[in-house]
């Protein structure tokens, strides 16, 4: 086994590792933020979503390597109330972000129907359209 020095040097290293993918995930979780907010498309916020997600697998992963180097069970817990504070905000901004995505398909789909019926003309119009029309010529 290592000697305790490198222990902590490695530890060190990996909890800064960690601390700046909590940055990233951070950074991105407010791209989605101000997106949502600004009502964008449902395609940019599912690429801001992609990325999010790609973030907090990598924070799992560097968290991952920073409790391999932990002994002690009470730090130990406490790096796991960290990782599951951080995990509780990333699944709050993600059903938040796809709760979002569904209400404006919801509603891009209402909008859709309504221009659907203002285009198409209802049957029983049609006989005085081309009555109007014949009249028209006729004059």
């Amino acid at each position: 086994m290592p000697p305790t020095e490198d222990i902590e040097e490695t530890l060190k290293k990996a909890k800064m590792k960690r601390r700046n993918g909590k940055s990233t995930l951070t950074r991105l979780g407010k791209v989605i933020i101000v997106q949502i907010g600004g009502e964008r498309s449902n395609e940019e916020i599912q690429k801001a979503l992609d990325n999010y997600e790609k973030a907090y697998a990598d924070l799992e992963a560097k968290h991952e390597e920073v409790t391999m180097l932990i002994e002690d069970d009470e730090q130990f817990e406490e790096e796991e109330q960290w990782i599951e504070q951080c995990q509780e905000t990333f699944l709050r901004l993600k059903i938040e972000a796809q709760d979002y995505m569904k209400k404006q398909t919801i509603t891009d789909k209402k909008e859709k129907n309504k221009e659907t019926e203002v285009i198409s003309t209802p049957e029983e119009n049609l006989p005085n359209l081309v009555q109007v029309n014949k009249n028209d010529i006729s004059a």
